[in-house]
């Protein structure tokens, strides 16, 4: 019935209060984020009210209460959205983070302004909030939070005019009625995907027997890509994880399912579902062991790829596949080019001809860099993929030198952005675009 919750336990595993997203009370909360604990055993989270925004709530027993909202008034004004805090002695004395933020869209003309935080929505009410910011053929797409207008949360899209509604918070679509576009996780929004088709978002549900689902809003209304109860490949969904959209109908989720091994990533194409790989199955690949989780999955030109956890033995590797085969690309223990062994990875984007990840390195000339992948297919189960850097930490960039390398995102069209942070230079942070002939 309920898909997200913040628990507090004592030192001996008793659960000893919780607050559930949408569950009825004084107070109703969703999109519920990292909780702080303080001394006297109250808890500072951060969550959104439907109606009123996001804040920060202090929870006692299990009730919460509004602490600061975003429309609180500061000594440098109003607008700010309160991220996260840090308890002390009691929840009440956090130091709290707060930001501005905004949405922007470059071009080579320049750098122009979507939406500011506390501008007015085209619901009314104004933004308390962004994230999980897309871009395709069909224009740019966001999620925002809204205070006090007449949705709580709302999907908008721009395709170089005025904002539109693709998704929002009470709007009855087939399926059911939209309560949040929560991921069912904690902390986690599953990323938009703005396509051609229309915008693509996972919302949970109420007065449906799905509480959640996967949905391409376009011209033509809105429609389900995949349900919660919804047959896929021998079993049923229980709850999706991350997904992503390719061209000519093609998606790709990862999911757990009821009556089939799980969790899987699955292939969607014509109207059905294929399963790619599943937790307990041998990878078929020069990766020995059997696939414990998933996450991340992306489709582009090179295939679909995730990144994978197993076991017998435990490790973890980034795989490509495609309807008929899946194949590594690299794993935990591989030596990395300029020495070293790969021990970790984020989450892989597909590129026009491979793979782009960020990995830590052991025992190598370099802790972390960028790397790519090449690909001319899924690689054969005893196949070695070639991987070149792309971009370490310690390297000059911009006037300064590299620090932290964030996530890669691609374009359908198989181009890539990073984000930098920097040091010793003018600028701190860094936007870094790899071309698909790079």
């Amino acid at each position: 019935q309920y898909n997200a919750g913040a628990f507090l336990a004592a030192p001996s595993g008793t659960l000893e209060g919780s607050v559930i997203a949408g569950q009825k009370g004084a107070i109703v909360l969703s999109r519920l984020r990292d909780p702080e604990i303080a001394d006297d055993g109250s808890v500072l989270l951060p969550a959104s009210e439907p109606g009123a925004g996001s804040g920060l709530y202090v929870v006692r027993g299990g009730k919460p209460s509004e602490w600061l909202p975003t429309a609180a008034l500061t000594s440098v004004g109003t607008g700010y959205r309160f991220l996260t805090g840090r308890g002390r002695d009691r929840a009440e004395d956090a130091i709290a983070f707060g930001q501005r933020e905004g949405v922007f869209v470059a071009t080579p003309a320049g750098v122009s302004t979507l939406a500011l935080l506390d501008d007015p929505t085209p619901l009314q009410g104004r933004f308390a909030g962004f994230d999980a910011l897309a871009g395709g053929p069909s224009g740019i797409a966001f999620h925002a939070t809204i205070d006090a207008g007449r949705s709580a949360e709302a999907v908008l899209r721009s395709d170089g005019g005025s904002l539109r509604i693709a998704g929002r918070t009470e709007k009855r679509v087939r399926g059911g009625k939209i309560v949040s576009f929560l991921s069912g996780l904690i902390e986690s929004v599953v990323p938009l995907q703005a396509e051609a088709a229309g915008v693509a978002f996972q919302a949970l549900l109420q007065k449906s027997q799905a509480s959640s689902g996967v949905f391409v809003a376009g011209r033509r209304g809105t429609r389900p890509l995949a349900l919660e109860g919804q047959r896929a490949d021998r079993g049923r969904f229980l709850a999706f994880g991350s997904f992503d959209l390719g061209t000519g109908g093609v998606a790709a989720f990862t999911a757990t399912r009821s009556g089939a091994p799980s969790p899987a990533v699955l292939l969607r194409q014509g109207g059905r579902f294929r399963t790619l790989a599943a937790a307990g199955s041998d990878t078929t690949t020069r990766a020995a062991g059997k696939f414990v989780s998933f996450d991340s999955v992306d489709v582009g030109p090179a295939g679909i790829a995730f990144r994978a956890t197993l076991r017998d033995p435990t490790g973890e590797g980034i795989f490509v596949a495609d309807k008929q085969a899946v194949g590594a690309v690299v794993l935990a223990q591989d030596v990395a080019p300029g020495g070293g062994r790969f021990v970790e990875f984020s989450p892989p984007a597909v590129t026009a001809d491979g793979v782009l990840f960020v990995a830590g390195v052991a025992d190598g000339t370099v802790k972390s860099a960028l790397y790519r992948a090449a690909l001319a297919g899924v690689p054969g189960p005893a196949q070695t993929v070639a991987v070149t850097p792309v971009l370490a930490l310690g390297d000059s960039l911009a006037g300064g030198v590299v620090v932290r390398i964030g996530q890669p995102r691609t374009n359908r069209l198989g181009a890539a952005v990073v984000p930098i942070d920097l040091s010793g230079g003018g600028s701190t942070q860094a936007l870094f675009r790899i071309d698909p002939t790079q």
